[in-house]
Formats: structure tokens, sequence, C-alpha cells
């Protein structure tokens, strides 16, 4: 799409008009003086909703639940200086995302940079660590130029965020502007050029006596979830997915075995390391997911990697077959290799079947004996209990990072693709409640719950005002332990119960978002959790459920660095 404006335009005019004909429907940021222009310019354009967080770091954590839901672009405003380094924290929680980010910042004027003016900082320095790109305006005429080819380079495989800084003082210049609007690139694939590979590739799973699948947030990106479970189901190969991607496959499927990672299903764990052939499907195979130690991964297995970046291919585990491919080419490929070489003819291996199904059954027997749901205090596992009887297959739940939200990994259960946000390799706390506003605007007919420990929760309790402000009904759940627990979890099991700096004194949450206009419960019996959630569910606002948990009731870490040895 292209378009000659002819009147003199402004800099801020030419950026909100490119935006527009991007089709940028909603805008993350936070109002600040150099970005005032825009703001203006924005005031007068209702087709862009712009959502102002009350922390820069908020708004891009926003914009990256806004991006991993829809798994298209979205954009975050924010003013320069102090205002770009808040969102630092949120640009990197998108950069281990992959999400297609566009953070936009103002910048010092033209003829004040490297005059250490005020709010001045070399902003590209600071992000280009953790984006896939980041560059600066020039002049006005190159506004529309530059904003799509940060769009480009975002939506491009392997999606990430970008960084555009745009001086001041060109965003209330007037020029004659050409506007145009490259399309975006998310649903881009690349596809398995030798066709041998393909051979190579079923005739490895065919032959395979204990195969299985680990399907990776590449699975969910190429929206592969229907093509993976038509593939595992034809060959009957069973599935476990990489660390914070549950709903990349049906935890409802008898082939299912659960998550890997971090307080994972033993099931799956158990598969993966009994494993004599692996198809690592848009997975890295790396930090959380196997801890890049063979104590998780079979060394005998011969692995067939699928991934869409050549660097990432044998990168932690030597490999039988690398392929650089998009995960939902590659499947499609092989499915139709499969077929015209059967004529359709599959025969379900009982036997396999059989096994994954009294595997599963064995571990629920496990996690009902080993966990108290009906404990008072209330155990952190009980809550997940009652939140997977009422979730529905289209709600989506973001999760934050810490110790008590960690039974979500091998409690909850999700059906459906892009209904499930973890915090992934950054493991930032405090990033779920934001995340999930942004997932509500990208899907305002969804149930969205944010799932927060209490120290989370706190770093972020301010944008209970931005719930409120622009009405989006998230229902956030605060585990309140009255602790940072994974570090307690280390001092436990790893100093001897020898806590220090890690014990909190909190409000109540019910109160405190009672004071923004939340509607707040706070719950302290097990036998309340599920009317008290219930009831929230009825309400049309933002709204919160405050449960006290145990405070001695920890996992054991995630990671045991001074020991040596992940636990």
């Amino acid at each position: 799409m292209k378009e000659q404006l002819k009147e003199q335009v402004s800099g801020s005019q030419a950026l909100v008009h490119t935006l527009k004909l991007q089709s940028v429907s909603n805008l993350f940021g936070l109002i600040g003086s150099d970005l005032i222009s825009v703001f203006d310019e924005l005031r007068g354009t209702p087709e862009i909703r712009t959502i102002q967080a009350r922390h820069e770091a908020s708004a891009a954590n926003m914009a990256n639940g806004y991006a991993r839901i829809t798994g298209k672009f979205a954009v975050c405003l924010v003013h320069n200086g102090p205002g770009l380094t808040n969102a630092l924290t949120g640009l990197a929680v998108a950069y281990r995302s992959f999400s297609p980010l566009i953070l936009i910042s103002g910048a010092a004027t033209t003829l004040q940079r490297y005059r250490d003016a005020i709010q001045e900082l070399d902003q590209l320095s600071l992000t280009r660590p953790i984006t896939k790109w980041s560059g600066s305006v020039t002049k006005l005429e190159r506004i529309p130029e530059m904003l799509n080819l940060a769009i480009k380079i975002a939506t491009e495989a392997r999606t990430g965020p970008v960084h555009l800084d745009i001086p001041r003082d060109l965003l209330v210049q007037k020029g004659e502007v050409e506007v145009q609007a490259t399309p975006a690139r998310t649903q881009q694939r690349t596809v398995v050029s030798d066709p041998s590979i393909i051979v190579s590739v079923a005739s490895l799973l065919s032959s395979a006596q204990r195969p299985i699948i680990i399907a990776g947030g590449g699975v969910v990106a190429s929206d592969a979830t229907d093509e993976l479970t038509e593939l595992s189901e034809m060959l009957t190969i069973p599935v476990a997915t990489s660390y914070g991607h549950l709903d990349a496959f049906p935890s409802d499927h008898p082939l299912m075995l659960g998550g890997l990672g971090r307080d994972g299903s033993k099931v799956a764990r158990k598969f993966v390391k009994e494993s004599d052939v692996i198809l690592a499907l848009g997975t890295r195979l790396s930090a959380f997911t196997t801890f890049f130690s063979h104590e998780y991964i079979s060394r005998e297995a011969r692995i067939i990697q699928v991934e869409l970046e050549a660097g990432e291919v044998g990168r932690h585990f030597p490999v039988e077959i690398g392929i650089i491919a998009d995960a939902k080419a590659f499947t499609q490929s092989l499915l139709q290799y499969l077929k015209e070489t059967t004529k359709n003819k599959f025969i379900p291996n009982s036997t396999r079947f059989k096994h994954v199904s009294e595997a599963k059954i064995t571990y629920q027997a496990e996690l009902s004996e080993s966990y108290s749901f009906d404990a008072f205090p209330i155990k952190p596992q009980a809550v997940f209990k009652v939140l997977n009887d009422v979730l529905k297959h289209d709600d989506i739940v973001v999760l934050d990072d810490g110790n008590a939200v960690a039974y979500a990994y091998h409690l909850l259960k999700f059906n459906k693709p892009r209904t499930f946000l973890s915090p992934l390799d950054l493991a930032c706390i405090g990033s779920a409640y934001p995340t999930a506003l942004g997932a509500k605007i990208a899907r305002p007919k969804n149930q969205v719950f944010a799932v927060c420990g209490d120290g989370g929760f706190s770093m972020t309790i301010s944008e209970l005002a931005t719930a409120v402000q622009y009405g989006i009904d998230v229902k956030a759940i605060v585990l309140n332990n009255n602790c940072w627990a994974a570090e307690k979890a280390y001092q436990k099991y790893q100093y001897g119960g020898r806590y220090f700096g890690c014990d909190l004194q909190n409000p109540s949450f019910a109160e405190v978002a009672e004071k923004f206009g939340v509607t707040g419960v706070r719950v302290e019996k097990s036998s309340d959790l599920k009317p008290a959630l219930t009831s929230l569910l009825d309400l049309e606002k933002p709204s919160l459920l405050e449960v006290m948990v145990d405070p001695d009731e920890l996992l054991p870490p995630a990671r045991a660095d001074l020991t040596g040895k992940n636990l």
C-alpha cells in the first residue's frame, strides 16, 4: 500500500498514518514530553486504541502479551531516557519470547545529540543486545520507511522485538512525506528444500521402538498444532511439550505426556529419557526444557531437530538429522509423504497407546497421594486444581515466575494453542499481570487469568488502575505466601533452612484492589476457593482473588548451580 501525502505533514502525522496503513488497531505506551505531538495525533485517530500503562515495563509486557496471543506485531510507544530504560525489562521478555514487538521511543533532538542533553542516552546501544535490530530515524521523510523496515525485521522468521527511536524535532517538523506500508510477514513459511530429508525422517520415525515428539514454541508460532496432532496419531508417537509451551499439543489427547522442564510432568521426562528417536519440532532443546544435560535427554536417542535458525540446530545436543524449517511447513511435507507412500493406511500401535495410558494413570495417582488439596493453610496446588475445573478451552492463563505458581506446569491443562503464556527463559517475575492485560485486549471475548505470586504482583500492582481505566476484564489470582518463595526454596534445600531476605510483609491485596476499583476477594480455606473464583467469573470487570497459601510448601528449586547438579 502506498500513498503520497500532498500537504505538509509533521513527523508525528506521518508516523501515525503509517501505523494506520499497517492496520495497527491497538497501541501500548506511556505519554512523555517528546511524544506530545504523537499523542495529539493519536487523539484524533479513533482507529487506533491507545492503552497507557502506569509504567513503561508494563507497557512493553502488554504489547508482548498482545503479540504472543495474536501472532502479529504489537507497537509500544515510550518516552526517551528513563522511559526507554524502564521499558528494557519488558523488551528483554519479548526478546526471549521471540515476540514481534515494535518499541518506538522518542529521542533527543538532532541538534542536541551528543551534548548530554536532558534525558539523553545512547538508546541504540542499550537496546541492541535485546532486539533483532535497533535503529534511529535521521530525516523526517524517512519515518515511514524506517517504521516499515522495523516491522519487516520484527515479523520475518524468526520473529522478535525491534527498536526505533525518533528525535523529537523530527516529530514536529513538517514536509511532504511519501507514506506506504510494507506487509508484515508473520505467516512466512520456510519449506524443506531437500525431499530426501523427508524420506529419511519418515524412515527413522517409522522404525523407532520408543519414538517421542518434543513440541516447542515453533509449533505454536507457526500454527502447526493440527498437523502435529495428525502426525502423532498417524504414527502413534507420544508428545511432550517444551518448557512453557503446554498449549502446543492438546492436554486431553491420549498421546499427550505433559510438559518438560521446570516442575513439568514426570511422565514426559521418563519417556524422553527412555526414547530411542526424538523429533524435536520447533524447539531449541535449551534452558528449562533440558538443562543442557543428558540427565533429561537420552544419550542414546537419535535426534531429529527442526528449527528455523541454523545456529540452533545441534547447538546443545548432537543430531542425527538437522532441518532448518518452519514447524508447520515441515510437518505438512512429512504428512504428505507418509500419506502418499502408505495410501492412507495406518495401523495404530496399541502397545504404545497402552504404555502411555498406564504411565499417565500411575502419575495421576501419585499426584493425588502426594498433594493435599484440602489442607490448611491452602497448598498452591489446590489453586490450580480449582482453576483447572473452571477453565474452558478458549480461556487464557498468563503465568508469572516463582515457586508457588510453578505447580501450574504439571497441573494445568490446555487444549488450544495460544491459551498459555509463561515468562519463558527470562523467567521475569512481575510480568504476568500486564501481559494478561495485553492478552485480553487481543482476545476480548476470552476469559483471561493472570496467576502471580505476592512478590511479583507487588511489582505491577499499579496496573490495576490501567485495567479499571480501560475496562480490561482480567482475573488476577494472587498466591500470597508472604515471601519470595523461589529464593526461600533455595535456602531450604541448599542452606539448611537458614532464611534471610525472603520474608515479605504484605497488605491485603484484595483490599488494595478495592481501592483501585477492582473487585477483590480474599480466601483462606480450600473449601472457599471454587465458590470465590466462580463468583468472579460472573463479573464482567477487572477482579482479583487473593489466596493465602502455605509459605512452607516449596517445590525444590529449578536449578542447583552451587552443587553442580540440577534438581
